[in-house]
């Protein structure tokens, strides 16, 4: 009987060694799904940001603040206000491709390249 809203993000970009980041281009679309999340909160939904990381070599996930700066805010204000992240990297070889381990997650600003 739960409400839930889950949005899931495909994330492709590394912005450091071993650090995956989203997004990889500004994405006002993105930050209306932010939004969107936050008014479910107050609306009494539980709602989740789930980043599904496609790069093996990551071991952390953070938001790409010098590609896109009002996401990465609105990804921190949609947390403090309840909204719950996930960031999962995922392992793909010729046999498989699943879900696999849970990234810790970053949320320290990352100085501009």
């Amino acid at each position: 009987g739960e409400r839930v809203l889950l949005e899931v993000k495909n994330v492709t970009l590394c912005c450091q060694p071993g650090l995956a980041c989203f997004p990889d281009a500004v994405t006002l679309r993105g930050q209306k799904h932010l939004r969107d999340l936050m008014t479910a909160v107050q609306s009494g939904w539980r709602a989740i940001i789930f980043f599904l990381v496609q790069r093996g070599e990551a071991e952390a996930f953070a938001p790409a603040d010098s590609i896109d700066a009002a996401y990465g805010q609105l990804l921190r204000e949609a947390l403090a206000g309840g909204v719950e992240l996930f960031a999962y990297k995922t392992v793909v070889s010729p046999a498989e491709s699943r879900v696999a381990s849970r990234l810790p997650v970053s949320l320290t600003e990352l100085p501009s390249s």
